[in-house]
């Protein structure tokens, strides 16, 4: 129902989120990286940092060099995964057959 009622208003919204669409394309290539290592990287900033667990500043400390990890292992992995997926299908198809794709 969402789905219909958002495509009877999308003409309209499209001007708002035009702009946005770039900055949320470049965020959205960094969530796997950020699925996966969210909670290690707090854990171990945390216990790097060995704070106050209950202040404020430890918390935003912990929390922005997470996302700055984030962003510097996405960067080494997810911005460079189709030059990555070529070389290993490269590798695969030297040393015997690719695995089947599934569907």
């Amino acid at each position: 129902m969402q789905f219909a009622g958002m495509r009877r208003i999308a003409d309209q919204l499209a001007p708002l989120l035009l702009p946005l669409e770039r900055p949320v394309r470049w965020v959205a290539g960094y969530t796997f990286t950020l699925y996966l290592l969210h909670q290690p990287l707090f854990l171990f900033w945390a216990a790097v940092l060995r704070g106050d667990p209950a202040g404020r500043g430890f918390w935003w400390t912990v929390t922005g060099l997470t996302a700055l990890s984030v962003l510097l292992i996405g960067h080494l992995t997810e911005q460079r995964r189709m030059p990555l997926r070529r070389a290993l299908q490269g590798l695969l198809g030297r040393h015997g057959s690719a695995p089947a794709r599934a569907g």
